[in-house]
């Protein structure tokens, strides 16, 4: 619902996918699913995932599963997480992903990448976030075809209890930069309010968050200038009030 703008923040289990050096600050354990059904329409597009974060006295680990596609092209990756932290000023993380890719009539092929993330509080409220996905550059298939390398760098400012405002700059070595950014408002205690952009191409997204007891429920719409809308679910179960 923030346009994507979550590597300053990273601050539940999809750190994992943004930024694990977020996983270091989770004071308890979190699971979580996402779905999005029919990306721009299209159920070929559909994306699910599930993490899960576990922190101990050495550090917080996590582990996550995604899966994208249908029958006839088929991504599956698995990522195992770890994320510490100096202080509490300073955090850093890493990802190992293990990455599938099917194609019928064509066999498969799999590969291994390496995350780093890293985070710093530079003053009350404003924290500074630094990621980068597949640093080993690793390739998949016969033809070495290379996986997406990402920097990213993000800010993000809570000028108020209940507000958050974050932005990231994104640099895939493929394409051009683009940014992201977004607004989440706490309404009352139950309920927040986002909202964000992002460019190249232009997208806007909004989205609604429920907190129930132990459990929190996301719902986010994104639209594409040429591809239409896109809409996004997940459910969150936290166990700090269970412990």
């Amino acid at each position: 619902g923030m346009g994507g703008a979550f590597v300053g923040l990273a601050d539940n289990a999809w750190a994992i996918v943004f930024n694990p050096a977020g996983l270091a600050l989770l004071p308890a354990r979190e699971i979580s699913a996402f779905y999005s059904p029919q990306p721009f329409g299209l159920t070929e597009l559909s994306l699910a995932s599930f993490a899960f974060v576990h922190p101990t006295s050495v550090g917080s680990f996590g582990i996550s599963a995604n899966r994208f596609g249908f029958e006839l092209y088929r991504e599956v990756s698995g990522t195992l997480s770890y994320g510490n932290s100096y202080n509490d000023l300073f955090s850093f993380g890493i990802n190992l992903t293990y990455n599938s890719l099917s194609i019928k009539n064509y066999g498969s092929a799999s590969t291994m990448g390496i995350d780093v993330g890293f985070l710093a509080s530079i003053t009350t409220g404003l924290r500074w976030g630094f990621f980068a996905a597949n640093i080993n550059a690793p390739t998949i298939g016969e033809a070495k075809e290379k996986l997406p390398q990402v920097y990213a760098t993000g800010l993000s400012y809570a000028p108020v209890e209940g507000l958050f405002v974050g932005i990231d700059v994104v640099k895939d070595v493929r394409h051009p930069v683009f940014v992201k950014g977004g607004i989440e408002y706490k309404v009352v205690d139950a309920v927040s309010l986002r909202a964000g952009a992002g460019s190249n191409p232009t997208k806007f997204s909004s989205g609604i968050g429920v907190h129930y007891s132990f459990v929190d429920f996301d719902y986010a719409m994104t639209t594409h200038q040429d591809l239409g809308l896109s809409h996004q679910f997940s459910v969150t179960v936290n166990f700090r009030n269970l412990e």
